[in-house]
C-alpha cells in the first residue's frame, strides 16, 4: 500500500512536470503567453509541494516522528512547505508543528508565516501560538508587528489576549518598539490591562515615582478614585503619600477627599491631617470634607480643629467657603470657641455672611434680644 502511495505521488509530479512547460510555439498574443506563465507558475507551486509531501510521507513511513521528520526536511525545503507537509501528512496542530519547526533551529519568523500561509492564521492566532511555545511577548511583537504589518495597538492587543501579563507586554512595548511611559499607558489600558497593573509595571519598567506616574494616569483617563487604588496597590502608597502624589499630579481636593474615604477608608479627621500635610489650605480641606464626603459642619470643624490651630474667624472663615449656612458656623462658634454676641457677630460678618444671616443667627444660636443684636451688628457698620 505504501509503495503504491510513493509510485501515485510520483505519478503527480510527472504529470505536472510536464504542465509547467511554457511553450509560446504557435502562441498568438500577449494574453494567452500570460496565461501560460500563470498556469506555469501554479504547477510549479503545486509541484515542489507535492515533492515535500513525498519525502514527509517517506520519513513518515520510515517510523520517523513529526519532530524528526520536520528536522530532517528543514534541511532542504522552506518553513511553509515544510508546515504544509507536516499538516497533510502528519495531521499536525498549528502548535505541535511550531514547536518542531523551533526545536529544529527554523528562525520563529518563517516558522510563523508558515503558519499564516498554509492554516489562513490571523494576528491573534499566530500569537496564541508563539505564545503557547514558550516564546517571549517582545518576540510575538516582532511578529505581529513585521510580519503581519498591523499597528502598535494591534500587536499589544493581541498580546494581552494570548496571555501575556502586563509585565512581559510592557516589556514588549519599551525593548522592541522603544516607547515612553506615556504612550505605554495608552496601549495597556487600551489592550484591557487594569489600572493597578499598568502603574505597577510604571514602576517597575519605567521607575516612575508616585507623582509621575499619577500624574500620567490621569493624562490617560482614568479618575482620581482610580489612579488612588493604583498608588495604593501597586505602590503600596500610604494615604498621606498618595494625597501628595495626587496634589502634585494637580487632582481637586474633593475628588482626593473622595478617594481617601472610598479607597483608604480614612475617617474625616485622618482626611484632614493628610490633605494638611500636603499642603491644602483649611478652606480647601473644608471644602473638601463636606462636598466630597458629605461630612456636616459639625464634623468639618471637628477635623479642622485637629489638622490645624485656627482662630474663630479663621473657623468661620473656612466653613463659610465650604459651603456652611450662617446657622451652622454660629453653632460650631459656640460650641468650639463660647464666642459671645459681639465677637460671634465679627467671625460670622468677617467670613462673609451678610449682616441680616448674622443678625438671625445671634437670635437663634445665643438667644439674644432685638436691640443686642442691632448693638452688635452696628458696631461692625
Amino acid at each position: 500500500m505504501k509503495q503504491i502511495i510513493s509510485f501515485a505521488l510520483i505519478a503527480i509530479l510527472n504529470i505536472h512536470e510536464m504542465q509547467a512547460q511554457v511553450v509560446q510555439t504557435n502562441m498568438v498574443g500577449r494574453r494567452n503567453t500570460r496565461m501560460v506563465l500563470v498556469r506555469s507558475q501554479s504547477s510549479f507551486v503545486f509541484n515542489y509541494q507535492a515533492r515535500v509531501n513525498l519525502e514527509t510521507s517517506n520519513l513518515k513511513n520510515a517510523g520517523k516522528s513529526l519532530n524528526e521528520a520536520v528536522c530532517a526536511l528543514k534541511q532542504k525545503w522552506s518553513a511553509s512547505g515544510v508546515t504544509e507537509a507536516a499538516q497533510t501528512i502528519y495531521n499536525a496542530t498549528a502548535p505541535q508543528i511550531l514547536s518542531s519547526q523551533l526545536q529544529c533551529g527554523c528562525s520563529l519568523d518563517a516558522a510563523a508565516e508558515g503558519l499564516k500561509e498554509v492554516f489562513n492564521y490571523t494576528v491573534d492566532h499566530t500569537v496564541a501560538a508563539i505564545k503557547a511555545v514558550g516564546r517571549t511577548a517582545t518576540e510575538a511583537a516582532r511578529v505581529a508587528y513585521e510580519l503581519y504589518g498591523v499597528s502598535e495597538y494591534i500587536s499589544i492587543t493581541s498580546l494581552q489576549m494570548a496571555g501575556y501579563s502586563a509585565g512581559q507586554v510592557t516589556a514588549a512595548i519599551k525593548n522592541y518598539f522603544e516607547l515612553g511611559s506615556n504612550r505605554a499607558i495608552v496601549l495597556l489600558k487600551a489592550a484591557g490591562f487594569t489600572v493597578t497593573a499598568i502603574a505597577g509595571q510604571m514602576k517597575a519598567m519605567y521607575n516612575l515615582t508616585g507623582n509621575i506616574v499619577a500624574d500620567r494616569l490621569l493624562a490617560a483617563g482614568y479618575t482620581v478614585k482610580q489612579v488612588m487604588s493604583a498608588l495604593k496597590d501597586g505602590y503600596n502608597a500610604q494615604a498621606q503619600n498618595a494625597t501628595q502624589w495626587m496634589k502634585e499630579a494637580d487632582a481637586g481636593a474633593t475628588e482626593i477627599a473622595k478617594g481617601l474615604k472610598d479607597i483608604y477608608g480614612a475617617t474625616v479627621s485622618a482626611i484632614a491631617i493628610a490633605m494638611k500635610s500636603a499642603n491644602f489650605t483649611a478652606k480647601q480641606v473644608a471644602r473638601a470634607l463636606m462636598e466630597g464626603t458629605n461630612a456636616s459642619a459639625s464634623a468639618t470643624a471637628k477635623a479642622l480643629k485637629e489638622a490645624y490651630t485656627l482662630s474663630a474667624e479663621a473657623m468661620a472663615a473656612a466653613l463659610q467657603f465650604a459651603g456652611a449656612t450662617a446657622t451652622e458656623t454660629g453653632e460650631v462658634l459656640k460650641s468650639m470657641f463660647d464666642l459671645g454676641g459681639k465677637a460671634m457677630a465679627t467671625a460670622l460678618r468677617s467670613a462673609g455672611y451678610t449682616a441680616e444671616a448674622t443678625g438671625d443667627v445671634l437670635q437663634s444660636v445665643l438667644n439674644m434680644a432685638a436691640d443686642a443684636i442691632d448693638d452688635a451688628i452696628k458696631i461692625l457698620g
